[in-house]
């Protein structure tokens, strides 16, 4: 390690990304309690760069904080001629405080403390709520004679482990202390795993080895995958593994067993309990086929369904937003790409659809400027000169749409400092499916930097990537960019792109945006019949997966104007003469060739 680190943002930066922070600027989620909201964030103080929590107090430089999530002592990740900061500046205060008891240590917590959680008696966790009536959860735990505000070194224990004992009924595994209390309240066994969803591989389930496990997510996505997370940790290690489906529970968003329980606040325990036993007699038990029967259920019920583009014959064709799947946008440098796709955020964040976009080759304030102007329908907002000329016209166009400007900008995030690794990527796709986000769009992810083994670090992205979004049944867009030269037709040459291979073969959709000179006149089909029309851009279905659109051609209009794109319909089809092939392209012709008979509109 390099001394230099303590005065660099990035290095800061990446131990708390990697601790699980989700960053926006230099504000972000605190990843060592449950963070609903930004309380965390990095600041700069006589060149060293460090990180507060102002909800749980967690501070430090980049070498605390690898020291607080190794778990080791600081000494540990020190490089050898680096000293602690404390005894470099003395006047530096400790970062890390400490507290003679846990009495003392909750004296300090300014929130109102709601309830006290023990997991050992060294390791405890409050419940407190804020002032805006969030629900914050801060993690202290005794080392040595002193208490800290952090969780103890992993594996953490489960809450509610020591009531395992007895065979009586099966062990519930819910999600947060309060849910535990609850069935406990009525002589159930439950346990849950420290610091929410997406932690579950830090705790310790060896209690439930051999017994019959009852897993009871909360309603949403996250919960869901929580408890896929621990089914998977639990696999061939419990007795057996039955989850409940809450989606027939009536249940809110988000509700949980608590709130199931206080719907029969007024019946005696043992009617509760009774209830709760019948739920639990009913849930599913977790086989190899299980996710196919959920699969079509969740289909039939409307809980699985894609959702659509701004352009409808795209969407039937491809159907590239089904839950789960990753659909990759290519073309040439300068076809629009980039616009297409914040089209589509735009068209997805008015629909109230959650929506999150990575742009690796420019900042936030550069795509909102570009928002603009899809949003004025006037391409002069993105001309300098243009603007140093129409000062009140540029002011004006950017009042019009400040509002919905705002909220937009809270979809964008900025293209980082330093050029992230492929791996970065993966970890973020992961963040904001979790975070519950339903589109994520990375553009262009050929700007990453794929290491000494791109064919490798290109298949693990794809690997992780798909696994993210299927657990919290989002959609992954990825625009690419191939070599120069590169062609189309049947033979789509990723060479360009580190691990292209990878790229095609792992994706459900795979769409190449190809740009027209003028005069290109596209013939397509019509209630009339085939009709001749002007169109600037075709794009290529060169693999549907999921619908029945592969080998068709869409003809688009992008108006330099307005910098959108209209869909003008199905291009018939071609004869084509045969393309040689040649090592490092990849042949999707056969994927292409045989479809069947024109597809009509």
């Amino acid at each position: 390690m390099d001394k230099s680190e303590r005065y660099n943002r990035d290095a800061l930066i990446a131990a708390l990304t990697e601790a699980g922070a989700q960053f926006r600027g230099n504000e972000c989620r605190c990843p060592f309690h449950q963070d609903k909201r930004a309380s965390a964030g990095v600041y700069e103080n006589s060149g060293v760069w460090r990180f507060k929590c102002h909800s749980c107090n967690a501070s430090g430089d980049v070498y605390d904080i690898r020291s607080r999530v190794r778990g080791v002592p600081l000494a540990d990740v020190l490089p050898k001629e680096e000293k602690p900061l404390a005894q470099m500046k003395p006047t530096t205060k400790e970062t890390r405080r400490t507290y003679p008891t846990i009495e003392a240590l909750a004296g300090t917590i300014k929130e109102r403390i709601e309830a006290r959680y023990e997991y050992t008696p060294d390791f405890v966790v409050f419940r407190v709520i804020g002032a805006d009536g969030d629900k914050i959860f801060k993690q202290v735990h005794k080392e040595g004679n002193v208490w800290l505000f952090c969780a103890p070194p992993k594996p953490w224990p489960l809450y509610g482990r020591e009531g395992i004992g007895t065979d009586e009924y099966p062990v519930v595994v819910v999600e947060g202390e309060k849910c535990v209390e609850a069935l406990r309240s009525i002589g159930l066994i439950a346990v849950t795993s420290p610091c929410g969803a997406g932690k579950a591989h830090y705790a310790d389930w060896t209690p439930l080895h051999g017994r019959e496990v009852i897993l009871w997510p909360d309603n949403d996505a996250p919960g869901l995958a929580h408890m896929q997370d621990v089914a998977a940790i639990l696999k061939s290690k419990a007795e057996s593994i039955r989850v409940v489906d809450v989606s027939k529970l009536g249940l809110a968003p988000k509700g949980d067993v608590v709130d199931l329980l206080e719907c029969w606040r007024d019946d005696s325990v043992e009617a509760k309990r009774a209830a709760i036993l019948k739920i639990i007699r009913e849930a599913e038990a977790v086989t190899p086929a299980g996710d196919l029967v959920s699969l079509i259920e969740n289909t039939i019920s409307g809980k699985r369904r894609d959702i659509p583009l701004p352009w409808g014959r795209l969407s039937r064709l491809a159907r590239p937003l089904l839950p789960g799947s990753i659909t990759l946008l290519c073309g040439s440098p300068g076809c629009g790409k980039s616009f297409m796709l914040l089209e589509a955020a735009q068209f997805f964040h008015n629909a109230v659809w959650t929506v999150a976009v990575f742009v690796l080759e420019e900042d936030r304030a550069a795509c909102l400027l570009r928002t603009l102007t899809q949003l004025e329908g006037d391409s002069q907002i993105l001309d300098p000169d243009w603007m140093r000329g129409n000062p009140e016209a540029a002011r004006a166009a950017l009042a019009r749409h400040q509002s919905e400007l705002d909220t937009f900008a809270g979809v964008i995030h900025d293209a980082p400092t330093k050029q992230p690794t492929i791996a970065d990527l993966a970890k973020w796709t992961r963040e904001q499916a979790a975070a519950g986000v339903r589109l994520i769009i990375v553009d262009p992810l050929s700007v990453a930097d794929f290491g000494a083994e791109p064919w490798n670090a290109a298949t693990k992205f794809m690997v992780d990537a798909g696994k993210a979004i299927r657990d919290y049944g989002a959609s992954l867009i990825l625009a690419l960019h191939p070599r120069k030269g590169a062609t189309i037709n049947g033979l789509l040459d990723m060479d360009g792109v580190a691990g292209g291979a990878a790229f095609t073969r792992l994706a459900q959709s795979v769409l190449w945006l190809e740009p027209h000179t003028e005069g290109h006149a596209a013939t397509i089909h019509t209630m009339d019949g085939l009709q001749t029309t002007p169109a600037n851009r075709t794009l290529h279905i060169l693999k549907a997966r999921n619908g029945p659109g592969q080998g068709a051609r869409l003809a688009f209009h992008f108006s330099p104007d307005t910098l959108t794109f209209d869909e003008l319909g199905i291009e018939a089809r071609k004869p084509r003469k045969p393309k040689p092939y040649h090592p490092g392209m990849v042949d999707l012709s056969a994927m292409i060739a045989n479809t069947g008979s024109s597809i009509d509109d």
